[in-house]
């Protein structure tokens, strides 16, 4: 499984719990740059890239259940077993399901512009169709 991510300066450092952030739809990791390195001194820091974004190869997943899955197997890949989500937009909803889905494994969420449904204006979609 390929994975693209971004971490912060200091890397990863197995002793600390991982804070990993999820961006929204259309976005990748690096959108979270400018946090990874100063929440990264108390934090393994690191910010995905959703399949089919950035450089996590594939198409896009077109539902929160798949992302849900393909999050869980990421993580077991990258060997993150102690985490907070951070979530911005559909990387929220993200969030928000993969603690329903696995509770007691996300030790925390912090969620950023996002809710339990997040509608989407049809005139952006008209807009992204080709």
């Amino acid at each position: 499984m390929e994975i693209g991510y971004e971490t912060g300066l200091q890397g990863r450092r197995d002793e600390l719990p991982h804070l990993v952030f999820l961006h929204g739809a259309g976005g990748r990791g690096a959108g979270w740059l400018g946090l990874l390195s100063p929440l990264g001194k108390k934090w393994n820091t690191i910010a995905l890239d959703l399949p089919g974004h950035g450089d996590t190869l594939g198409p896009a997943l077109s539902s929160i259940p798949d992302l849900v899955q393909w999050l869980d197997k990421a993580l077991a890949e990258l060997k993150i077993k102690r985490f907070i989500l951070a979530g911005h937009s559909m990387g929220g909803a993200l969030a928000q399901s993969f603690a329903l889905a696995h509770p007691g494994r996300a030790k925390g969420l912090a969620l950023i512009g996002t809710g339990g449904h997040l509608p989407v204006n049809p005139k952006l979609l008209q807009g992204l169709e080709v």
